[in-house]
């Protein structure tokens, strides 16, 4: 063989190399960028409980050859049917493909391309999820496990997941407004908000609701609910925001809105975790659609009996603050939750915080002995 030849071949073998190191590098710099999955859209409004499709996506270019997922959902109001790949999945070689449903509330799934080389990349869908709704209501998807592969099946390490979650039915709505003598600034008839006072994003009440993020200009949670009559049960209880100008905000739609419950007119209850509760002196309708009641209760005829709001300044009621007990009366047993937190050095958010402002203090007390003095308590009649 020539020594022309023999150099020709190194060359050939040189230029393959520096080719595969090309290879390797930009296979190793796609394992470095990020990669996001996620529901589409989010949230995902159905309006029957019938045949829900769920579609899980990627967002980046990444390349990768298959995933696993671990998603958990609410059993109460979605039941698991069965699962198929998404559109970027569906003209590959796929191997392996697992759909377990772990249990009740959680499913795995498994998807993986057989193929040296092989891939795919996004933005696009990876899987459809099928469902039945059980009944209308917000379920919560949640990635508890995930994990993408690259081309040679090494876990990608930059991988993020975002959960989402699901509406089903049409609420009935109203609007609401209500003020917090704990908050009020009448300088400016709106609620301080206070900095050093953070609100948790689980929901201090007996629903439990949590939540990802708290709205831009909230004062607190308050418990919201409907009866048909002032003395019947309360049909339907949720946890809202109350905004710095006396708006009641839900945390999923646009007005206050309950699911699972007929059109027709309710009494509006307001409860706080250290306020008196109030209700409505009159019942307002709430409606699937159309122009909305506004349950305005700031005024003096505009809420229920005569002892449970006070007069903010004239004319302008809100809730009295003093009960953190919960038990409709400011009394001596009030005051002791008030002292023992007091005495402990206690600070955030904590209900014997009356005056908002992020400490339990002297004068938090002042507020509280105020209304105790004046012998207010709730004329919401207990159920």
């Amino acid at each position: 063989m020539s020594k022309f030849v023999k150099n020709y071949k190194l060359k050939i073998i040189n230029i393959k190399i520096f080719f595969l190191f090309v290879l390797m590098f930009v296979l190793a710099f796609k394992n470095l960028c990020a990669l996001t999955t996620f529901l589409f859209p989010d949230p995902t409004i159905i309006d029957s409980t019938n045949n829900i499709d769920i579609t899980i996506n990627v967002d980046d270019s990444t390349h990768f050859r298959g995933y696993k997922l671990i998603l958990q959902f609410d059993d109460s109001v979605l039941d698991f049917i069965g699962a198929e790949k998404g559109s970027l999945m569906t003209s590959q070689p796929i191997g392996w493909w697992v759909v377990n449903e772990d249990s009740s509330n959680t499913i795995r799934v498994e998807c993986i391309i057989f193929g040296a080389g092989l891939y795919v990349q996004g933005p696009g869908t990876i899987l459809t999820l099928h469902f039945d709704g059980l009944l209308e209501g917000i379920s919560y998807l949640n990635f508890e496990e995930y994990e993408f592969y690259d081309i040679m099946g090494s876990p990608i390490q930059e991988v993020f997941a975002e959960n989402g979650k699901i509406i089903i039915g049409t609420p009935i709505c109203i609007s609401i407004k209500v003020f917090l003598e704990s908050a009020y600034d009448t300088e400016n008839d709106t609620m301080k908000i206070s900095n050093n006072n953070p609100l948790p994003l689980i929901s201090p009440y007996d629903d439990v609701m949590e939540v990802e993020s708290i709205p831009q200009n909230i004062v607190d949670w308050i418990y919201v609910a409907l009866r048909a009559s002032p003395t019947g049960i309360s049909l339907r209880k949720k946890s809202m925001f109350l905004n710095s100008k006396g708006e009641v905000v839900d945390p999923f739609f646009s007005n206050p809105g309950f699911f699972n419950i007929d059109p027709g007119n309710y009494y509006i209850v307001i409860q706080h975790r250290n306020h008196l509760a109030i209700m409505s002196q009159n019942s307002y309708p709430l409606l699937d659609s159309g122009r909305l009641a506004h349950a305005h209760l700031y005024s003096e005829t505009s809420i229920y009996g005569s002892n449970g709001s006070k007069e903010l300044e004239a004319g302008f009621y809100g809730m009295c603050v003093g009960d953190p007990n919960q038990d409709g009366e400011i009394t001596t047993m009030d005051y002791t939750i008030w002292y023992n937190d007091f005495i402990n050095g206690l600070s955030g958010y904590q209900r014997s915080d009356f005056n908002f402002d992020g400490e339990v203090t002297t004068s938090d007390h002042i507020k509280w002995f105020n209304n105790f003095f004046i012998g207010f308590s709730s004329s919401v009649p207990e159920q």
